[in-house]
């Protein structure tokens, strides 16, 4: 009892020295610090590592990415939501079909055309974050796991587990008066779109390279175990966490549902990705990795009901 009443002082203590000494004020230059170490931890493989993430950000991400960020913020830019009352629905559909970040960015370029508040932006996102029926079907169900079918199951697993998530979240917000707010279109609507898109997806591309060379750089430094390499590798980056899963010599049962883990919540690459956006809207990222884990605990147990069904 001495032991942990001291054990809790200390960390007490610790937490008032943090507070302190203002976090934030050393989290940029320790973490640019850590960054290049691990750069000399294995300098081949880091060189390996970021032109892989390149290559899949190159084959496998902007290729789908790319004209969803340009069409999204062509609706927005041209004005397709302005006088809607709820433009929430839109919001989900395309969030659907374009996955991670796209609502992110929807509800940003919204909240900035006063076309939605803040509150219900951060709302929306809750259930909107999900990953893409392309990726999660053909890559992840069709060539990792060889089973179509499964893939539609982690899918369904993702998006009912990501509306269960909104319920949870959900506060009755007043809806923002759209129709009274005039937005000036602008000349070159086109131009400013793909100006916008150009930009999103190249951030998009750079968190993609960094994650994979940290997930390979730790991967060298600590050489873990298989379960616990592929549970890291997940948390970190999503693509690189379902693919170990798929090789991992466990049930085809308990690959499924690392993956449906690992999809639903969308590894911190993934966050940082969507963060540029909603941090923009005042959320904090402590909500972010809160309404993350829910999403991923709703998806697991949706998971666990359909697979009785493959």
């Amino acid at each position: 009892m001495l032991v942990g009443t001291k054990c809790s002082t200390m960390a007490a203590f610790l937490a008032n020295v943090i507070v302190h000494i203002g976090v934030k004020k050393w989290l940029g230059p320790f973490m640019s610090f850590g960054f290049v170490a691990l750069v000399f931890v294995d300098v081949e493989g880091f060189i390996d590592a970021s032109w892989r993430g390149v290559m899949l950000f190159g084959r496998n991400v902007m290729p789908v990415l790319f004209p969803f960020f340009f069409i999204t913020s062509l609706l927005t830019v041209s004005g397709f939501f302005s006088g809607r009352r709820n433009p929430v629905l839109a919001v989900w559909g395309l969030s659907l079909l374009g996955g991670y970040p796209t609502s992110s960015r929807m509800l940003l370029e919204l909240v900035e055309r006063g076309e939605m508040s803040r509150e219900r932006a951060i709302h929306t996102a809750t259930f909107t974050s999900t990953p893409g029926p392309i990726f999660v079907i053909a890559t992840v169900g069709t060539v990792l796991f060889g089973d179509t079918r499964l893939g539609w199951i982690i899918l369904l697993s993702t998006i009912i587990g990501g509306l269960l998530n909104g319920l949870v979240f959900f506060k009755k917000h007043p809806p923002i008066q759209a129709a009274v707010i005039q937005r000036k279109v602008p000349d070159s609507v086109i131009s400013v779109a793909l100006q916008s898109a150009i930009a999103s997806v190249l951030s998009v591309g750079g968190l993609i390279v960094i994650f994979f060379v940290v997930g390979n750089q730790l991967d060298v430094l600590f050489s873990l175990a298989h379960i616990a390499d592929t549970v890291l590798s997940g948390f970190l980056e999503m693509t690189a966490g379902v693919f170990k899963a798929s090789n991992l010599a466990i049930p085809l049962t308990h690959q499924f549902l690392l993956a449906v883990a690992f999809l639903s919540f969308g590894g911190l690459c993934v966050g940082m990705q969507g963060f540029l956006f909603l941090g923009k809207l005042g959320m904090r990222f402590r909500f972010y990795l809160l309404f993350k884990f829910t999403h991923t605990v709703l998806s697991v147990l949706v998971g666990m009901l359909l697979i009785g069904f493959v």
